[in-house]
């Protein structure tokens, strides 16, 4: 098995292991910001220059097929079916990326207020700012609508989102958990406060890692709700 992972000059690809080694590398790109992979496909959002498609087949040769130079703060990157779904720092831009050679902008969402990272659940985008969450039904992709909104005051610019089911795991100094089961009505439910800053999460079944300062702490939750926490 390997894995791709996203550095600011481009993008390495890893032997997955006790002792990881490096087996590739595509680094004809500026500023690596995300990076999503789907089958052989690598989408790279890159924070210059737009979305590029990076062909991972080989991994100890990755391949630049396609690249949309749609809009620059290009920050994140999620892909489902035949979408590529990336936050511009001043919305959302979906891509048709069928044809990996030849991405095309499909639609646009302009966002009032800084966009940091984008989170997908069936036909909703869920998309990190900074003041809170923007859901946007994204079932027409060529004119995605926002239908509800969390609002957080004091969210900062490092605002990740990740989500599983209907809840929403915020990171944004704390760890935030934002049930959206009613998409035009999302509400807080849980909370975890650290003064170590956490800046990202990931989730899995019921657990959540997220990145604090410069640590990993391992979260519980229940139904939404966080129960308890610990170092890694």
């Amino acid at each position: 098995m390997w894995l791709a992972i996203p550095m600011g000059y481009g993008l390495l690809t890893f032997q997955i292991q006790l002792n990881p080694t490096e087996l590739g590398a595509f680094t004809n790109i500026d500023f690596v910001q995300d990076v999503a992979v789907a089958g052989n496909y690598a989408y790279v959002a890159d924070f210059v220059a737009g979305l590029y498609i990076i062909d991972i087949s080989n991994p100890t040769n990755p391949i630049e097929l396609g690249h949309l130079n749609q809009t620059t703060n290009c920050n994140s990157v999620e892909v489902s079916g035949d979408y590529a779904y990336f936050t511009t720092g001043g919305g959302l831009t979906i891509a048709y990326v069928a044809n990996p050679m030849a991405p095309i902008a499909a639609g646009t969402f302009d966002s009032p207020d800084w966009t940091t990272d984008v989170s997908l659940s069936n036909n909703l985008a869920l998309v990190s700012c900074a003041s809170g969450i923007r859901i946007i039904d994204v079932t027409n992709v060529t004119h995605p609508e926002e239908v509800g909104y969390y609002h957080e005051p004091n969210a900062g610019y490092g605002l990740n989102i990740s989500v599983a089911g209907t809840f929403a795991f915020l990171a944004d100094g704390r760890f935030k958990i934002v049930d959206f089961s009613d998409p035009t009505q999302p509400v807080l439910i849980g909370l975890y406060q650290t003064n170590l800053g956490v800046s990202d999460v990931s989730v899995r079944d019921s657990i959540a890692i997220v990145v604090a300062n410069r640590s990993l702490r391992a979260g519980c939750f229940r139904h939404g709700r966080s129960t308890r926490d610990r170092s890694l």
